[in-house]
């Protein structure tokens, strides 16, 4: 597994997380998904620290997919 692929699968999941915790706090619950109570501000604080990994995951991803590509075929506009 390259780290492009690593990267793309952990954004996704974190991705994930992030809707998980949105709805919750949209439902106004105090818990998470795993049962950890952080009220409805700490399921909208960790929504947004997730989307913020995951966002940060993934330009990793495309980061390194082009660098791969780049030096794999050096006719690749820079």
């Amino acid at each position: 597994m390259t780290t492009s692929q690593f990267a793309l699968f952990a954004s996704g999941l974190f991705f994930g997380g992030a809707v998980d915790h949105a709805i919750l706090a949209a439902q106004g619950r105090q818990k998470t998904p795993y049962g950890v109570r952080v009220g409805v501000s700490g399921n909208w604080m960790m929504a947004a620290v997730d989307l913020l990994v995951a966002a940060m995951l993934y330009h990793l991803h495309t980061t390194a997919d082009w660098r791969a590509r780049k030096e794999s075929n050096p006719r690749f506009p820079t």
